[in-house]
């Protein structure tokens, strides 16, 4: 249910609005004010925008009736890409200095833990990800926990397996989503 006073995406189950406060029992919403008005752009995103763009969040630098933009798939695989040179640099290192059993063993975890803690951290992202000017979020556009970017982290084993399908899905959903996405309930969005 939509806040009729600041245009606020509230579940029906609520009685006051989480962004403002409203009474939301007083009248209902169906759909998004026509005149939603983002603080920081002064874009109209009446719900015919949000139709065609993204979906409406709160945006804790923006305000309410941020619309999220959604990264296509060819700026992540240029942010994948980036990350694969720079671990592969870090491999590589790694592999000089220890061999290349202690380097594999060493390198599952550092992949893993530069993915789950960047992507979980206020950033937002892995440096590829910083550089496309993109971002995980949840559904909601928000900051993801370290579970939800472990889940999305390990699930991406699920995209490869299938031959890659679950990546280049991400090129075909509404929301952009791949396969490990969907898993872990998050989006990949437009960043500043």
């Amino acid at each position: 249910m939509y806040c009729p006073s600041c245009g606020t995406n509230n579940k029906d189950q609520f009685k006051y609005c989480q962004g403002c406060g409203h009474n939301l029992q007083d009248q209902t919403v169906s759909a998004a004010p026509n005149n939603v008005i983002s603080q920081s752009y002064g874009r109209d995103y009446s719900q015919n925008y949000i139709q065609g763009h993204g979906q409406m969040g709160v945006h804790p630098g923006y305000g309410t009736g941020y619309a999220l933009e959604y990264a296509g798939f060819l700026r992540r695989l240029a942010a994948l890409a980036v990350d694969g040179i720079l671990l592969s640099i870090l491999f590589s290192i790694l592999n000089w200095i220890l061999g290349s059993s202690l380097a594999n063993f060493i390198f599952f975890f550092a992949g893993a833990a530069y993915f789950i803690l960047l992507e979980s951290s206020p950033q937002q992202g892995t440096i590829g990800k910083k550089l496309m000017r993109i971002k995980v979020t949840d559904i909601n556009g928000q900051q993801i926990s370290t579970t939800q970017a472990a889940i999305r982290y390990f699930s991406k084993i699920i995209s490869a397996v299938i031959l890659y399908i679950g990546f280049i899905m991400a090129a075909f959903t509404k929301q952009k989503q791949g396969l490990h996405d969907i898993i872990a309930k998050t989006l990949v969005i437009k960043g500043e």
